[in-house]
């Protein structure tokens, strides 16, 4: 270690010696040194005072010039790449910018039209909603207010009314909906006459759009009628007439107690009526009923109707005159009206379609007559409890060109023709179990009908009974399994 510090000491000396530079360190004079030797030295240390075309040393490339160059070059480096980030960094600020811009005129477009949707509330007109006071005028007020369409708020209560008006395009009646009771938003009709709620215009143009949603619609004092000897008297009046309309549609409502019927479609197109229920109509009317007003001009066509439930009504469906009628999950049941058959499909119907609905719990004179139709499916439903004892005209089902598959008719007392399928229909993939007086027809064609792949059972069957009574010359019976096998 002395020696070393020795021969520092003296390298130092020797150093500045030469410079006369007491002031620089011995890194310092090293560095210096070697600058020196670069410009003055060839490769083999001779003193020549230039270069002569030789290749500069490599003592610039190594130590201290080394280390500051590869520095150079990370700077650099770290340059490009904080530049790469400062572009990237104001590409987002422009994008952020360019998509608060858009919000910013998305959330000004989405002011403007809640500006311009006419949103009006029957209370601001003076409707109570107390079940007392005769809110008709105050309704009505509201209603016609929005010429244009929009949307009249009925909150929970109770309104009287005697005659409703919806006229202009666009107008929604719009309550809160608790199911078939007193709570949520009622309209209660208090007189009798043609029609409580009118869904017409003035001219003969189509009413475009609007509709009713979440609202209970009651003639009578609502009862539980299935479970209560006491039913109130149906007032007499017709619950909802909807005439000459596209587009408007029905979601959530209840309509019960019209003697003159619960709802009536007079010349609907494109309408939806969804998780709806028609409860308890009078013996002159039906619970729910589509009719024309011209032949082919005014019918209904393109209805649908999902989810609802047509009960306790003498009549619970007429369809007339229409086409392209489509009920999806619907219930029809407690039909008791011993003079006609409550559901009934006529007048020139085209493509009326049950799927998978429920009918069941009639009386005395079956379920559904089918006349001067062409394409009424019905199709994965169940016919249940019915009580057939009515005479010749006691049917499950009666009619022409019916399409009948995967259908079950259970649980049925009949003394007649349970099932009298007409010329040109289909009857296949069907389960009928049924309980007849030992004296009837369980399933009869008339010709041209397909009968294929159905089980039939009776469990009263006797030796003068038919279940299939089918002339095979005149129609194409195959693969039917008849239970049990004659006493």
């Amino acid at each position: 270690m002395v020696e070393k510090m020795n021969l520092m000491g003296s390298l130092k000396d020797t150093l500045m010696s030469i410079y006369e530079l007491d002031e620089y360190t011995i890194t310092e004079l090293l560095c210096k040194f070697a600058d020196e030797i670069n410009n003055k030295t060839d490769l083999t240390g001779n003193h020549l005072g230039q270069w002569q075309g030789l290749d500069k040393p490599t003592l610039s490339e190594e130590g201290l010039r080394s280390t500051v160059e590869k520095n150079a070059r990370d700077i650099e480096s770290l340059n490009n790449n904080l530049n790469s980030i400062n572009q990237n960094l104001s590409d987002n600020v422009n994008s952020i910018n360019q998509n608060l811009s858009d919000n910013n005129s998305n959330i000004e477009n989405i002011k403007n039209k809640l500006e311009n949707l006419n949103i009006v509330n029957v209370k601001d007109y003076g409707a109570i909603g107390d079940g007392q006071t005769d809110d008709t005028q105050a309704i009505q007020n509201a209603i016609d207010s929005i010429p244009n369409g929009g949307i009249v708020y009925i909150p929970t209560g109770v309104y009287n009314y005697t005659q409703l008006r919806i006229k202009n395009d666009g107008v929604c009646l719009i309550g809160n909906h608790s199911g078939t009771s007193f709570s949520g938003s009622t309209l209660k009709c208090i007189s009798e006459g043609d029609c409580s709620i009118l869904v017409v215009k003035d001219s003969d143009d189509k009413l475009f759009g609007g509709g009713l949603y979440n609202l209970n619609i009651f003639g009578s004092e609502y009862e539980h009628v299935l479970y209560n000897d006491h039913i109130t008297k149906p007032i007499n009046n017709v619950g909802i007439l909807i005439k000459h309309t596209s587009f408007f549609n029905m979601e959530n409502v209840t309509v019960y107690g019209f003697g003159k019927g619960n709802c009536i479609i007079d010349g609907a197109y494109d309408g939806s009526i969804i998780n709806c229920e028609f409860v308890y109509c009078g013996e002159n009317g039906y619970c729910l009923e589509l009719r024309k007003t011209s032949e082919y001009v005014d019918i209904c066509n393109s209805m649908k109707f999902v989810n609802c439930k047509l009960e306790f009504g003498k009549n619970l469906l007429r369809v007339e005159g229409s086409r392209n009628i489509i009920f999806n999950n619907c219930k029809l049941e407690v039909g008791c009206d011993t003079s006609t058959h409550p559901i009934r499909i006529e007048d020139t119907c085209y493509e009326v379609n049950f799927n998978n609905c429920i009918f069941s719990n009639n009386e005395n004179n079956g379920f559904m007559i089918v006349s001067y139709n062409q394409g009424t499916s019905i199709n994965n439903c169940q016919f249940s409890n019915g009580v057939l004892e009515g005479g010749v005209g006691a049917k499950w089902v009666y009619g022409s060109y019916l399409m009948l598959n995967n259908n079950l008719f259970m649980l049925c007392k009949n003394d007649s023709i349970a099932i009298d399928i007409g010329r040109g229909s289909m009857f296949c993939n069907n389960k009928v179990l049924t309980y007849s007086n030992g004296q009837t027809q369980t399933i009869y064609a008339d010709e041209m009908c397909i009968i294929k792949d159905n089980i039939l059972h009776d469990y009263n069957r006797t030796s003068t009974s038919y279940m299939l009574n089918v002339d095979t010359s005149k129609n194409e019976v195959d693969s039917n399994i008849e239970y049990p096998p004659v006493r």
